[in-house]
């Protein structure tokens, strides 16, 4: 195997005050000061758009860039042999008298060559019904862009509020026959308040998101063969269409809540969250007609808990934090037949079956260390941690059912030092990430009724 990965991280930053250029200031936007930020605030780990209140961060710009650059044959079936892949970032923190506002904008550029079996934006975030081809594309160009904005400010009392919104927009497209083309839009809003007691901070949030990916093939070359399409649907599972287009529209619609408790302690601030997320995404294949006989229903239910503890003393900060994850996703399909009224082909829905369940469980138990000079002036970073990973899948065939599944663990360990040399800071880091393989299965039918289909 020959794999090479080419990281680049560029990252220029600016104040938009003169006293947060001061060279120990924390509103400095460097990546140590932003680490630092924080670890000095466990809210920065909850999803409530109101905790920007309780940030010590005052008026900051900063831009990010990143360049990522792999290939090699160690790569899931649908992912591509080889890959480009640019990331710009730019965000800006603003103190409007008693509001703070943050804005941020991003764009992806992706280059991927050697790619097949799939025409989606992303064929691994989950839904298992993706449509696809088996030619080995030339090159998959794919961009992308998103911009979001947040408003917090006091309420009457001890009430903060705030509110974030997001669109985001992207494109994909092949330059070899048949060529997919995958727009994909993306909106969210997302309101949160927070009860400020005197040791005690109560939040609550609640979000919506609107998902929709319009997919279509099309064959430029007319004269050659029609191409065959494969709508895949777990477990190799799979229907087959022949011809010199298809389109497919997935739309997804998400909802999110979430309760944060935490303690207003100046040594050991302790912050807790739940969050429960249900999404649903039903699939559309055609253009002139409707038919659902090819994908299905996705459905996930998603709980999340998270505590962290800090404790703050003269030269350092520590944290502990502990988080656990449940998600358990549904696949159900829909038989339909064809009828035809005068000139017109219409699919009529005779049932709904569930067919396949995937489950993921994941734990992480997380150590932070940064020790300070100076004015509280960022030295040493230590991440360190220890993951765990469940994931198993069934699918339901009469009269048998398919499963696999494996478990893993992680320890990971970082490590980051931070130099000044006059007004430039330089902040080299290690990482290191061992996995262990626990356990793992696989149950497949050897019934040729079950496994031609496959």
């Amino acid at each position: 195997m020959n794999k090479t990965i080419l990281l680049l991280f560029l990252s220029l930053a600016g104040c938009l005050k003169l006293a947060a250029q001061e060279q120990d200031s924390i509103n400095n936007p460097t990546l140590a000061n932003r680490n630092l930020r924080e670890l000095k605030n466990n809210w920065s780990t909850a999803n409530n758009p109101a905790s920007h209140l309780l940030d010590c961060v005052e008026n900051s710009s900063a831009a990010h860039y990143n360049l990522e650059q792999g290939s090699g044959a160690a790569h899931r079936i649908m992912e591509p042999d080889s890959v480009t892949h640019h990331n710009l970032v730019t965000e800006s923190y603003r103190t409007l008298g008693r509001i703070r506002l943050m804005g941020k904008f991003a764009y992806a550029s992706n280059r991927e060559k050697g790619g097949r079996w799939n025409g989606t934006m992303d064929p691994y975030r989950g839904n298992p019904y993706i449509i696809g081809d088996s030619v080995r594309s030339a090159l998959f160009k794919k961009e992308s862009y998103q911009l979001s904005g947040t408003v917090a400010l006091p309420l009457n009392g001890n009430w903060l509020g705030g509110i974030e919104l997001n669109g985001a927009f992207a494109v994909a497209a092949r330059e070899r026959d048949p060529r997919p083309l995958s727009t994909l839009s993306k909106v969210s809003i997302h309101p949160g308040i927070i009860l400020r007691k005197r040791h005690l901070d109560v939040g609550l949030d609640l979000g919506y998101q609107l998902r929709r990916e319009e997919i279509s093939y099309l064959q430029h070359v007319v004269d050659n063969p029609d191409i065959a399409y494969f709508a895949f649907r777990g477990f190799g599972f799979y229907n087959k269409e022949l011809g010199q287009n298809y389109d497919r529209t997935q739309t997804e619609h998400l909802f999110s809540a979430g309760l944060q408790l935490g303690t207003r302690s100046i040594t050991t601030p302790y912050l807790a969250e739940a969050r429960f997320q249900y999404s649903f995404e039903g699939i559309q294949d055609g253009a002139a007609y409707v038919s659902l006989m090819n994908g299905g229903d996705w459905e996930t239910v998603a709980l999340t808990v998270n505590q962290s503890l800090s404790r703050r003393e003269s030269g350092r900060i520590q944290r502990f934090s502990l988080g656990l994850d449940y998600q358990d996703g549904f696949g159900s399909e829909i038989y339909q037949t064809k009828e035809r009224v005068g000139t017109m082909t219409l699919y009529v829905t005779n049932r709904k079956t569930l067919r396949m369940d995937r489950n993921l469980h994941k734990a992480l138990l997380r150590y932070e260390l940064i020790s300070l000079s100076g004015k509280e002036t960022p030295v040493w970073h230590l991440n360190a941690g220890l993951q765990y990973f469940d994931n198993g899948e069934s699918y339901y065939v009469v009269p048998e059912t398919l499963s696999s599944g494996y478990q893993m663990a992680h320890a990971f360990l970082g490590l980051e030092r931070n130099f000044r040399i006059g007004s430039l800071e330089i902040a080299p880091s290690a990482f290191i990430d061992y996995g262990k393989e626990i356990e793992r299965h696989l149950n497949l039918s050897d019934d040729p009724s079950i496994t031609e289909r496959q």
